[in-house]
């Protein structure tokens, strides 16, 4: 119920603001989820490719703010930043519940991404009980379950590949810049 807007004028003009700290009431929870074009399988290095697919959930306390599109192509020459996820609920336990619902539909493919990270982040024992430190993805189990997950998923889909030609299997290289750099004669 405050307009931020005006009061970052008044601010900017040097003026006193009308209201204190005290008028300031804390009203639910908000969960900002920063998707970057990386990929948590190899320690969240850079990735780049064209998104094929994208859809993009929506509903009551969710705001996604980028600019991406399908067919949207991200170079190695840029930051791999794809937009910004908002999930706000009246608790903490119902933007979590937002953010479990959001991340089962949100889907992008075609470069690797932080989403899966996500998914598993919002399930996180340490994250659920608000006990993330900075040392969080170094110190939990949480990137050895995302990297289980993408073996099984790459087994699964090699199983259904003798069963069919139309599946396409993500790139396994270890490092898509020297790959890139390699391609375009960049490195040696």
């Amino acid at each position: 119920g405050i307009d931020n807007i005006s009061n970052q004028i008044l601010v900017a003009q040097k003026e006193p603001l009308t209201i204190t700290q005290k008028d300031i009431k804390s009203v639910g929870h908000a969960l900002s989820f920063r998707i970057n074009a990386e990929d948590p399988v190899y320690n969240f290095q850079p990735s780049y490719g064209t998104i094929k697919e994208l859809e993009i959930p929506g509903g009551p306390g969710v705001r996604f703010d980028s600019n991406i599109y399908r067919g949207y192509t991200i170079t190695f020459d840029y930051d791999t930043f794809l937009g910004q996820l908002v999930i706000f609920g009246d608790s903490r336990e119902t933007a979590i519940k937002r953010a479990d619902y959001i991340f089962k539909e949100f889907t992008l493919i075609g470069l690797p991404n932080t989403l899966l990270f996500h998914r598993h982040l919002i399930h996180h024992p340490q994250f659920l009980t608000n006990e993330i430190t900075t040392n969080f993805i170094q110190e939990s189990d949480i990137l050895n379950k995302i990297q289980e997950e993408f073996h099984a998923t790459i087994a699964a889909l090699f199983s259904i590949r003798k069963h069919t030609s139309k599946v396409a299997l993500p790139p396994l290289s270890k490092s898509r810049w020297r790959d890139t750099a390699r391609r375009e004669g960049l490195g040696q």
